[in-house]
């Protein structure tokens, strides 16, 4: 990735919205099993359905020498939410950290 690269991801990301969305029943899923680093609603198949707690995420970045530049959340959290990518899933545009 050359220093001015723009890295785009998609991930489901729980944090204090998506929490909050999916506990009063607006988001499109309950995600009931935490197993750490991440919430499912299989035990026995967690990558059914996987989405990573929002600490965990930042550390994958910062761990691969990235900067997160902006989340931009998705559909799926309910209630009209809507990033500008018109995306179901919340997506990260990251950089190359300078440091």
């Amino acid at each position: 990735m050359s220093q001015s690269a723009v890295s785009i991801n998609t991930w489901l990301i729980v944090g204090e919205h998506s929490r909050l969305a999916m506990k009063t029943g607006i988001a499109d899923r309950k995600l009931e099993f935490d197993c750490g680093d991440f919430l499912t609603y299989s035990k026995s198949n967690p990558l059914v359905c996987t989405a990573y707690k929002l600490p965990f995420v930042e550390r994958c970045y910062s761990d691969a020498g990235l900067k997160i530049l902006s989340i931009e959340k998705g559909s799926w959290r309910g209630d009209g939410m809507k990033n500008r990518f018109n995306h179901y899933q919340d997506v990260i545009i990251s950089t190359r950290s300078i440091e």
